[in-house]
């Protein structure tokens, strides 16, 4: 795993007292090069109360279907649905034959009240209860109320969810509708290490259950753990960016929790920096993980951060910068989320604030935010229209900033083109040969390769394993500013694609000159 630090002004004045941003980043290769994926555990736990009767249920085994079939057989799945009552539809259950679960989850049924913690807390014992060490562990909660059964003190939710965390099992909550309790599922999904989803419409349910399967399915490291060691001459201010910190004398430590294949995480510190009274040594910083394989193994890198004393104090290093626009931008939406109870106007104003932040350092990164501001100006509308739906969105997007890097262009490196690389596999893609597929895609990336057309005429089948890789690639493209291309199905790969819903989030071509002309259509609109 690769760590680099920064500071926001390299050089600094070795004569006065300063203060200045650290930025941490770390990036996991999006080829975690392992002989056989790790697998994931889930559990998803769903509401079944009254009030999810009709489209909302509907739409929810819809989208837990197809969740189903994008999870491939090296993976395990547990099916939990509460209402006054929690049933276990599946216990957890290696994924090598789906259609039973899938039928299972069609039979589901509206019941009466909302026993959330007992639905959860079954769940999670259920994922404790195997014996499978080496694993991605999740449970997807999903409601669209509040509770009215079982625990429903906020504090005791937040601390089960923090207990489970510590035992390498994570919580994603999903909010669906207008009628749920978003701080809480907020903090029930911060506290338990997982992402929290606001589901504001049925035809949404499979779009952020797609979203969350990106997240979970290629566990590149677990219990990664930062440490900041800090001399004399350096005053920690404040953690800008969220996340757990902890300090002991002059160390910091941060929990940076499992990272994913391909995924990048950055923490951004503020220090002031005395360099006028001692000699100023480096900050030594350190990354603890466990390297996901066959077993686990302790790694880890080891680097330090001196500012120059000297030279240009104007100097601003851009990326620092362009980070600091985006944590500001999750600190911001989240204290208009609360201020908005009270104070729309105020919630507005805080937003116009930020907006013209961004608008004034826009130069900077237009890429990336361009679209932040986007996102901004879409949260003062939706204030503007109705406070109680916006403060959903705004604790969404909040959240979502704070936990992943929701921008979709990244920095690993690679000097990427424009260029069309075309592929044509053959015989079948499967567990065994899928591999190879990303590791090609991969390798082409390193070229430079963004654009990609699969062309699937030799192809006579694709399972489960290969569905998932097929995500995975778009997901690795779409982060470069680039796409992938899907062409010439067959009829059986048209009937698969369609089953598990490919057909919605892949991009799909009938001939290669038509993928070709879609792409030129893509690069000329970036």
């Amino acid at each position: 795993m690769k760590v680099e630090a920064k500071w926001e002004y390299p050089n600094i004045n070795p004569s006065e007292k300063s203060l200045n941003h650290l930025m941490v980043k770390l990036e996991a290769p999006p080829d975690p090069q392992t002989k056989e994926k790790v697998p994931s555990i889930v559990v998803l736990a769903l509401d079944k109360s009254w009030s999810m009767k009709g489209e909302k249920l509907e739409a929810v085994i819809e989208a837990a279907c197809n969740f189903t079939n994008w999870l491939t057989r090296h993976d395990y799945l547990g099916i939990v649905a509460y209402a006054e009552d929690v049933q276990t539809f599946q216990q957890i259950t290696r994924l090598t034959e789906k259609q039973s679960i899938v039928n299972r989850i069609r039979t589901i049924k509206a019941g009466t009240s909302t026993n959330l913690s007992g639905g959860w807390l079954q769940a999670l014992r259920m994922i404790e209860e195997m014996d499978l060490p080496v694993a991605s562990k999740h449970v997807i909660l999903l409601t669209d109320g509040n509770p009215t059964s079982g625990i429903r003190d906020p504090m005791q939710l937040k601390k089960i969810a923090e207990q489970y965390k510590a035992k390498g099992i994570y919580t994603t909550t999903m909010g669906f509708g207008q009628d749920f309790n978003e701080e809480l599922m907020e903090e029930i999904a911060e506290a338990g290490g997982g992402n929290f989803y606001f589901i504001d419409s049925p035809e949404k349910a499979s779009d952020v259950f797609y979203e969350e399967f990106g997240n979970i399915s290629a566990l590149y490291a677990q219990a990664a753990e930062l440490t900041i060691e800090i001399p004399d001459g350096y005053e920690f201010h404040e953690l800008i960016s969220a996340g757990e910190l902890n300090t002991n004398e002059n160390k910091l430590f941060m929990n940076m929790g499992d990272v994913r294949a391909d995924e990048t995480k950055t923490a951004i510190f503020s220090f002031e920096i005395d360099p006028t009274e001692k000699e100023l040594k480096p900050l030594q910083i350190s990354l603890r993980y466990f390297k996901v394989g066959e077993e686990l193994q302790e790694q880890s890198e080891n680097i330090k951060c001196l500012p120059n004393l000297g030279g240009d104090y104007q100097e601003i290093d851009k990326n620092v910068q362009v980070e600091l626009m985006i944590a500001w931008a999750g600190k911001t939406i989240m204290q208009a989320s609360k201020m908005a109870e009270s104070d729309i106007q105020g919630a507005i104003g805080l937003l116009e604030n930020m907006q013209k932040r961004l608008q004034e350092n826009m130069s900077l990164a237009p890429d990336i935010l361009k679209p932040l501001s986007q996102r901004i100006t879409m949260l003062q509308s939706k204030l503007k229209e109705d406070a109680m739906d916006a403060r959903k969105y705004l604790v969404a997007e909040g959240s979502g900033m704070k936990r992943r890097h929701i921008i979709p262009i990244i920095d690993d490196g690679v000097e990427y083109h424009d260029e069309i690389y075309e592929f044509t596999p053959k015989g079948e893609l499967d567990l065994y040969n899928a591999p190879e597929l990303k590791q090609k895609v991969a390798a082409k990336m390193k070229e430079g390769y963004r654009y990609i057309i699969l062309d699937l005429s030799n192809v006579s089948y694709i399972d489960s394993s290969a569905t998932g890789t097929l995500i995975q690639i778009a997901i690795w493209l779409e982060k470069r500013g680039g796409q992938l291309v899907v062409t010439n199905l067959t009829s059986a790969l048209e009937k698969l694609f369609d089953l598990t819903k490919l057909n919605t989030f892949l991009t799909i071509a009938e001939s290669i000159s038509h993928a070709k002309a879609m792409l030129e259509s893509r690069k000329s609109d970036s």
